[in-house]
């Protein structure tokens, strides 16, 4: 490439313990000499002050250093085949397409990442905010295109460093989608919570997966109230129901395998317990019941099961609009802003639900 335009960093005045990770400046960030120049700046600025942030209190970098020929990673790309040529061990990420069909060429990639693990390291922030899907391939060797949306907001851990990696749109991104700022916002906001620790935390929760008909009566007949409750659907029928009295303890109880034409029970006299210990605790009013999208729920156990749901007083997903009216109302997306849970999505197995939770 010639006329190469390289940016430097923006070094902090003070340590707040955050990084900030863009894409590649613009031509306008070039004259000026400084990530995320011109507009973009702007945007990153506001939405950083109302998350309570101080920019020149954060190392400010990008995945790239210099001006991207018309603005894409997929001008300096390359095919597969030549990334298989080529073979690299050290990063994964040039084995990862940036963009679809594009894998960045040795050449590049490798000094680019070099000098962006060795800012951070320099740094050694708490936390790394992402922003954007070239900043995710770089922090962790993820091809963005159709992931954006499963990462943002959780906590990740870098894929090169032990650095905990925050996913979440560019400011370029929201000045095209202004209703994903509220978003964005938030997830700043728990940038700055974590910049606290350099450890990821997670909730330990003890998940039981019941082997038989008597552990589904006790457990629900000893559970608190209020308590969670939850139904996947697959292939017209409730195949699974969640239950959970507190953070810590929950039981997840499976009610048809498509693996198995018999069920996941040994007998039908089993599952029929089952069945019927559940839809004796829904029908109970005095056990206070939180649903997510629970319109959904309610309306799947009445049709498919002849099970009135009583006691259902709170619905998470009503309530996340309430607070977060711009916001994506999916379970997904509640989680990374409530909660310190990973993004299951991605080690999911490629389950599908015919539950929708947007």
């Amino acid at each position: 490439m010639e006329d190469i335009v390289t940016v430097n960093c923006e070094w902090p005045l003070d340590r707040c313990k955050i990084a900030l990770v863009g894409e590649a400046p613009d031509e306008e960030s070039a004259l000026q000499d400084r990530p995320f120049g011109g507009y973009p700046s702007r945007v990153l600025s506001k939405m950083l002050r109302q998350a309570g942030i101080a920019r020149d209190e954060c190392l400010v970098t990008t995945a790239f250093n210099f001006v991207l020929p018309h603005s894409t990673v997929k001008s300096i790309g390359i095919t597969k085949k030549e990334m298989e040529a080529e073979g690299n061990e050290v990063w994964p990420q040039l084995k990862i397409p940036v963009e679809r069909g594009a894998y960045v060429p040795q050449a590049i990639g490798v000094p680019q990442l070099t000098r962006l693990h060795c800012e951070l390291a320099e740094f050694r922030p708490n936390v790394v905010v992402a922003l954007g899907g070239t900043a995710v391939w770089a922090l962790l060797a993820i091809a963005p295109f159709g992931t954006m949306k499963k990462v943002v907001g959780s906590v990740h851990k870098g894929c090169c460093r032990p650095f905990k990696v925050i996913p979440t749109y560019n400011p370029g991104y929201v000045i095209n989608n202004y209703s994903e700022m509220a978003r964005v916002i938030a997830n700043l906001k728990k940038a700055k919570r974590e910049s606290a620790f350099p450890e990821i935390r997670r909730p330990k929760i003890d998940i039981i997966i019941p082997k038989t008909a008597e552990e589904v009566e006790d457990f629900l007949a000893t559970i608190g109230t209020p308590a969670a409750v939850d139904i996947e659907t697959l292939t017209g029928t409730i195949d699974n129901i969640g239950f959970a009295d507190c953070f810590e303890r929950a039981m997840s109880v499976p009610i048809y395998d498509p693996s198995n034409y018999r069920g996941y029970w040994d007998t039908p006299e089993e599952c029929a317990r089952v069945v019927w210990a559940i839809a004796q605790y829904l029908m109970d009013p005095t056990k206070i019941k939180v649903m997510q999208n629970g319109s959904y729920d309610t309306t799947w156990l009445w049709e498919r099961w002849k099970v009135p749901t009583q006691g259902w007083t709170e619905d998470t997903r009503v309530l996340h609009h309430a607070l977060w009216p711009e916001s994506p109302k999916d379970l997904g997306t509640i989680a990374s802003l409530h909660l310190d849970m990973p993004s299951w999505k991605l080690s999911g197995g490629g389950r599908r639900s015919t539950k929708r939770e947007e």
